[in-house]
Formats: structure tokens, C-alpha cells, sequence
């Protein structure tokens, strides 16, 4: 397993290789057997948070159905977790979950339709305490992020930045 394959799946990578997912509560538990396919999901539940992928992410899905609201595909499973997922959205069951690019308003739009990417950004109002952001790129398309970390009771912001961040944003 490469942490260089996609940004988008570092922190869960290194989360999974490190054991740390019984640290962290990512709202994923109930395991589900994808039928036709060796692939093992995970539906979400209403336990509290401590982690969040705030805009999806490449492990992520919707089910077409409206029984689920985002799955969450396991490395544990045989295979690669990239081709598991292009498996999945080729089955026309399922979609990816996951906000690219455009204005905050656009963010948002896409947030509101989806309960999972509502709920983790809904989340951030309720921290108290210390918060660590990573993959983050601290632009004005992520105003509705830091709208929320603001209305929360946060002590300290953690930053996670590469070397191509751009200095006049680090300032800010």
C-alpha cells in the first residue's frame, strides 16, 4: 500500500498502517457485503465524530438507494481500494462522494443534498477544544469551513500544509 497514490487518501492510509482507527470515530461501522463483488462496505451511523472528511473523499460512496447515505470502502478487503471504488460506480449502484472545486455557494449546494457531508460540516460547530485540518487549502471556496470552526468553542487550529501551499494564505 502506497501513501503516494492520491492526496485525497493519505490520512487514511497512514490512519489505517498506524492502527488509529480505534482512536478515531469516523461515523462508519456497520459492515456490508457488496453482492457480486468481493468488496466490504461500511454504512454510517449516528455515533459521534471525531473525524470528518468534510468534502468526501476517494473511499467514499453514495448508494443510489436511499437507504444509505455515504459508504466507506475498507482497506482491509483484497484489492485496491481505487479500483474497488471505479468497480463500485461501474455497477451503477453507487457514485462517488466528494466536493471539487467551485465557490463556498457551490460547496454548499453539493453539501446540503448529501446527509453525510452535511452532518460532518454541521460537526465542526460542536468541537471543543483542539482541531487538526489536513488537505485543507485554506482558501476563500472553503469560507463555509472556517464560518463553522469560528461558531465553535476551539482552542487551537492545527494545520496541515505541503510545500506548494501558498505563502499570503499561511499568513492569513
Amino acid at each position: 500500500m502506497e501513501l503516494r497514490q492520491n492526496f485525497d487518501l493519505k490520512l487514511y492510509f497512514l490512519m489505517a498502517k498506524l492502527k488509529l482507527f480505534d482512536g478515531f470515530k469516523d461515523g462508519f461501522c456497520e459492515k456490508l457485503k457488496c453482492e457480486s463483488l468481493d468488496i466490504h462496505l461500511f454504512n454510517t451511523k449516528s455515533t459521534p465524530w471525531s473525524l470528518v472528511y468534510l468534502h468526501g473523499s476517494m473511499h467514499l460512496l453514495s448508494k443510489l438507494e436511499k437507504d444509505f447515505d455515504a459508504l466507506k470502502l475498507a482497506n482491509v478487503q483484497s484489492g485496491n481500494l481505487i479500483e474497488n471504488r471505479e468497480k463500485l460506480c461501474r455497477s451503477g449502484k453507487f457514485h462517488d462522494l466528494f466536493v471539487l472545486g467551485g465557490t463556498t455557494e457551490e460547496k454548499l449546494n453539493i453539501i446540503k443534498h448529501n446527509i453525510y457531508l452535511k452532518n460532518a460540516l454541521e460537526s465542526l460547530k460542536n468541537i471543543e477544544g483542539d482541531i487538526v485540518i489536513y488537505g485543507c487549502s485554506i482558501d476563500d471556496n472553503d469560507a463555509h469551513i472556517w464560518k463553522n470552526i469560528c461558531d465553535s468553542r476551539t482552542n487551537n487550529i492545527y494545520i496541515g500544509i505541503s510545500k506548494d501551499c501558498n505563502d499570503k494564505n499561511i499568513d492569513r
